[in-house]
């Protein structure tokens, strides 16, 4: 039977309305000024204004002040009858497009879950500062723009729009962003602290210049004869990490929950020989049911650190190993064929390769498999110093903000352990009580970048929770989300009915099953430390 903890936090009372002081129409054509914006900007000009049923829909630029970067687009969401609370949505892969506000709905809503804009709220966001093509990248405006400070000038662009619709600024302003927009999230609590009030971040690019050099580094290494893995031998390796890993939740299921102890389990700079009971006779290849020696090497290496021999921005010398979980699912880190320096076209493409070359070589020419960690050093230590995220949060516990981070396990895009990491050392620099009384960190065992998965026996697992809900009640009401949270599977269908749940469990807590009851029940499960 489904506990009543099911039932989803409800959202904080919506503040009196605010109505529009002019007609939306009106706002076309109005300039912003650049004293309007607290970093340096040509000033904005808001090209389009228009009602949109209920909804004043405002698009605008904001002007570089190097005439070769390329402007950055914003848009603005305010319904004629306004909550007075705002949201900034962050961006997704490498951005260039504004964000689909009408339709956002939350980060983990459940189907059916009425849009932000809907109930009340005004949305905003932006495209960070380039649209499409790569010459961006080599501008140091764009480049800037894109690592953080365009999340400033669309914030203050955005709100000099409201004021001039409502007559006033947000009384309540939060940020909510996925992946990219997850770093972004966390970049507006380290440098723009008094902006917000409450931030939500998940699956972040918290260490994104590691992330970016990563797969890289997985490549040149297997470029040696013999050292690349086919995906084929996807399965064998999945099934020996659920050998290993699967009963450590005290649950037989295909689903990693202790997803701690797995990781270090397969974490070769921790444990010896994680894969030895995969390895082929004499460790050499004999088929897709073992790894030869240099393969385990390889695989060893997704799970293990990268070193890279000097300090990056966050004053780390390595790239920490990958979580586990879903090897055996599409997406993980097997390339689909053998990384080939002479051939280097299918391995320097997709997300991430273009800033890669532009930033390491200034050429979109620039053969990724060339890549060396020691003469490149200077091209890497800058791509991190601007893009990872700082420890800092002095600003925003000043101010008694509030965040809420989540990650998955097995999420193969954005390192969920490199995430992990960067929370601790938050907890190191300010203490654990101190980052208790703001911020909650939550990690989804076995869910890939979506934040949704499968056990390895296929049966779908809970993905949907209302985190949104109840880092608004933090932040309104001061009542800090409950011990659990509770995440549901639900009919895809309407009304959405309730399927199956399970605790999402604060880090470094994972979900172990009690013994008895049903795995579909998140009262069969008690949130223990993995470590």
């Amino acid at each position: 039977m489904i506990t009543a903890l099911l039932l989803l936090a409800a959202a904080p009372a919506v503040s009196a309305e605010l109505s529009p002081k002019l007609e939306c129409a009106a706002l076309a054509g109005r300039a912003i000024p650049a004293k309007a914006i607290a970093l340096a900007t040509g000033g904005a000009v808001i090209r389009e204004a228009g009602l949109n049923g209920e909804v004043c829909t405002v698009s605008g630029a904001i002007a570089p002040v190097d005439p070769q970067a390329p402007e950055i687009q914003f848009r603005v969401l305010a319904p004629v009858k306004w909550n007075g609370k705002s949201w900034h949505l962050g961006g997704s892969g490498s951005n260039g497009v504004i964000p689909p506000l009408a339709a956002f709905r939350g980060i983990g809503a459940p189907p059916g879950a009425p849009a932000l804009v809907s109930q009340g709220f005004a949305l905003y966001g932006g495209d960070s500062g380039h649209q499409a093509g790569n010459a961006w990248i080599t501008n140091e405006e764009s480049w800037r723009n894109f690592a953080y400070e365009q999340l400033k000038k669309t914030h203050d662009a955005a709100f000099e729009v409201l004021r001039m619709l409502f007559g006033e600024a947000p009384r309540v302003s939060y940020f909510a962003g996925t992946s990219q927009g997850g770093r972004e999230a966390l970049q507006v609590v380290t440098r723009y602290p008094e902006d917000y009030d409450g931030v939500i971040s998940a699956v972040p690019l918290a260490y994104f210049g590691g992330l970016l050099i990563d797969p890289t580094v997985k490549g040149v290494t297997q470029l040696a004869p013999g050292a690349w893995v086919p995906p084929d031998k996807a399965a064998a390796v999945r099934d020996e990490i659920l050998r290993l890993c699967d009963s450590l939740d005290n649950l037989d299921d295909g689903v990693i929950g202790n997803y701690a102890a797995c990781n270090a389990r397969l974490d070769s700079s921790v444990t010896a020989n994680p894969l030895q009971g995969i390895r082929c006779p004499e460790g050499k290849d004999a088929g897709n049911h073992c790894l030869s020696d240099a393969q385990i090497a390889t695989v060893n290496s997704f799970h293990s650190p990268v070193k890279f021999g000097y300090k990056l921005a966050s004053g780390e010398t390595d790239w920490p190993g990958w979580g586990t979980g879903m090897e055996g699912a599409f997406g993980w880190l097997l390339s689909a064929s053998q990384p080939d320096v002479s051939n280097p076209k299918a391995f320097n493409a997709g997300l991430g390769t273009a800033l890669q070359k532009g930033r390491l070589d200034g050429s979109q020419d620039f053969n990724l498999l060339t890549l060396d960690l020691a003469k490149h050093r200077t091209q890497i230590q800058a791509i991190s110093d601007l893009l990872d995220v700082r420890e800092d949060f002095s600003g925003f516990l000043k101010r008694k903000g509030k965040l809420i981070i989540i990650t998955a396990n097995s999420d193969y895009i954005a390192n969920p352990r490199a995430t992990m990491r960067f929370y601790e050392r938050v907890v190191a620099r300010h203490g654990q009580a101190a980052v208790d009384s703001a911020v909650r960190f939550y990690v989804m065992p076995h869910a890939g970048h979506g934040m949704s998965g499968a056990s390895a026996r296929g049966v779908p697992l809970p993905q949907f929770h209302d985190l949104m809900a109840h880092l608004q009640d933090w932040v309104e009401k001061d009542a800090a989300p409950p011990e659990p949270v509770i995440q549901t599977r639900r009919d895809p269908k309407s009304p959405a009915a309730v399927l199956g749940s399970r605790p999402l469990c604060r880090y470094p807590a994972y979900p172990r099953y009690k013994g008895s009851g049903s795995p579909d029940d998140a009262a069969s499960f008690a949130c223990e430390s993995g470590r």
